[in-house]
């Protein structure tokens, strides 16, 4: 299957004197730092869980509408 191309339009304006003033966002950091960690066996062996896996993978996504313009 192969994808769709996408295209788009960029337009970059630059002054005809001078240079082009440009600044790039700043990153004020995380705000909220989260520690992940690896499931024990018994967790991952536990009924609930093994039935939220199921339901997962009994899922069938949404089928591909592709429109050509």
């Amino acid at each position: 299957m192969s994808m769709p191309s996408l295209n788009f339009s960029c337009h970059l304006y630059i002054p005809a004197q001078g240079y082009m003033k440009f600044a790039l966002p700043a990153e004020s950091g995380p705000r909220k730092i989260v520690r992940l960690s690896a499931p024990s066996y018994d967790q991952l062996t536990d009924p609930g869980f093994r039935r939220l896996l199921a339901t997962f993978e009994s899922l069938q996504p949404p089928p591909l509408k592709i429109v050509q313009v």
